[in-house]
């Protein structure tokens, strides 16, 4: 008896054998595929063809499960989302009416006694300057406007600053409040650094040119008169104007330098005729050449260190030529033969 072809799932030792289809089996699977709209035609396919088609069938499969999965995780987490938001709002629970009105209650307690506060409390006890000392203090306390017992949120910060700049002498900076009842007045006291002579009379300016005053004698000043300028226009309590503007910053330059080194108080007289030159003159007569403005405070600097060494030798006067700030040549007094000082 002849034996009919077998196949087989797979070609290793001991492999399951699969039954051996018969035509009616074959037919009728065809059959069964036409129905469910799968492969089909008149001819009779082989058991490895059917196979194939099975496997293809069976990864299509797999994929719209897994197509239906995702989507169905998606709307999972769609419904999660909405289920989370629902219970967090349901959640929240409304606050009685009568634990709204005790809160409300006692907010309002509160802000009133805070007011209250405030309003007993903080008020000026102490009045401090900053800046000045003793009488100048004084002054400033009594240009302010500020007395004790005023309301800090009553202290007019405007107003104060126009009293006090009003005053020449005085710069205003700012007020502070320093809890819980003192108030600090912070101002600059302008210092008289030079004068220059004005019908007569002598106008007071400070480093910066400013006009703080004017006086009839010459003798009682301490600070040195400024020659050569030219016109000078001026008001009290402001920047002076000099029609050469060169030499104005000049003025300021050598007046900031001046207070800045030992020979503060010691000049008598600056004379800008020749800008390119300003001769100086201090008390004991020396004469001091410090040449244009260009580096002006090392000048300074460096000559009151040679005055300095030169009074303790004894010479005091005669002329510094002092327009280099590497090198000094000092001529005694009578004589045109000089000694070099180098830094």
């Amino acid at each position: 008896m002849k034996k009919r072809n077998s196949q087989y799932t797979g070609n290793k030792k001991g492999a399951r054998r699969e039954r051996p289809l018969g035509v009616r089996e074959e037919a009728a699977r065809a059959r069964k595929r036409k129905r469910a709209g799968g492969y089909y035609d008149e001819r009779v396919y082989s058991q490895k063809e059917y196979m194939e088609m099975d496997r293809d069938k069976a990864v299509s499969a797999k994929r719209m499960r897994e197509s239906g999965d995702l989507a169905k995780k998606k709307n999972r987490e769609v419904v999660d989302e909405v289920i989370w938001r629902k219970n967090k709002k349901a959640g929240k629970k409304k606050v009685p009416a009568k634990k709204r009105l005790t809160v409300l209650f006692i907010a309002v307690v509160l802000l009133f006694g805070i007011g209250y506060f405030c309003f007993q409390y903080m008020r000026v006890e102490n009045i401090a300057v900053d800046g000045v000392e003793g009488e100048d203090a004084q002054n400033v306390i009594a240009l302010s406007g500020l007395v004790q017992g005023t309301h800090i949120f009553n202290v007019d910060r405007e107003k104060a600053k126009e009293q006090i700049d009003a005053e020449p002498y005085y710069e205003y900076r700012s007020i502070e409040y320093d809890f819980p009842n003192s108030v600090v007045i912070h101002v600059n006291k302008r210092r008289v650094s030079g004068a220059f002579e004005h019908n007569g009379r002598y106008v007071l300016i400070d480093e910066n040119g400013i006009a703080l005053g004017k006086q009839n004698i010459k003798t009682a000043l301490k600070v040195p008169v400024l020659y050569g300028l030219g016109t000078v226009t001026y008001e009290i309590g402001y920047e002076i104007r000099v029609d050469d503007t060169e030499k104005q910053g000049f003025m300021t330059a050598l007046l900031a330098a001046l207070n800045d080194s030992t020979l503060a108080g010691t000049i008598r007289s600056v004379d800008f005729t020749n800008k390119n030159n300003a001769v100086m003159v201090n008390d004991a007569g020396m004469t001091i050449e410090v040449g244009e403005e260009k580096d002006v405070a090392d000048k300074i600097k460096f000559a009151s260190k040679v005055l300095e060494r030169l009074k303790k030798e004894g010479k005091t006067k005669g002329r510094l030529d002092a327009s280099s700030k590497a090198r000094i040549s000092y001529f005694e007094e009578g004589s045109d033969v000089s000694k070099d000082i180098i830094t």
